[in-house]
């Protein structure tokens, strides 16, 4: 199904085929076209944009993209979380936890933090502790999941 298939089973606001609609006004590469009208619009009696933001500095100080979490110790419980998931699948010949510890350890390509690599995988993290019995696990990944991700 191509594009053009697909804009027969749409219709415009009024009930016409959309496909009907373009090809009775066909709209130029680059046109605004309204939202409520679906019709082209003069962009030069469109409402003035606002400048967008002066770029910043290079001497401003880096952002903290985890600025939010202050009062939380998001670092502590991310290693407390890593650890108790190893001693989980320690000994374990599982292909999957053997490619998640890889991706926390890799030097080279794409490597996730610990909030990150968390926050990808919490719902097999989560099937860990509960094939495990692991209410204490459970808990902290609760913890882990209201307050950070």
């Amino acid at each position: 199904m191509g594009p053009t298939d697909l804009l027969c089973w749409l219709e415009s606001p009024d009930g016409a085929p959309l496909l009907a609609a373009f090809q009775q006004r066909p709209i130029r590469r680059g046109q605004a076209i309204s939202r409520q009208t679906r019709t082209p619009r003069n962009p030069r009696l469109a409402a003035p944009q606002s400048q967008p933001p002066a770029p910043m500095h290079a001497t401003t100080a880096p952002s903290d993209r985890y600025l939010s979490f202050k009062g939380i110790d998001v670092d502590g419980q991310c290693q407390r979380m890593m650890a108790r998931i190893g001693s989980h699948t320690d000994g374990l010949d599982d292909p999957f936890w053997r490619y998640f510890f890889q991706r926390r350890a890799a030097t080279r390509g794409m490597r996730c933090d610990d909030l990150l690599l968390l926050a990808s995988f919490v719902n097999p993290i989560r099937e860990l502790f509960e094939d495990q019995g692991d209410d204490t696990g459970l808990a902290w990944l609760d913890q882990l999941e209201n307050e950070c991700f």
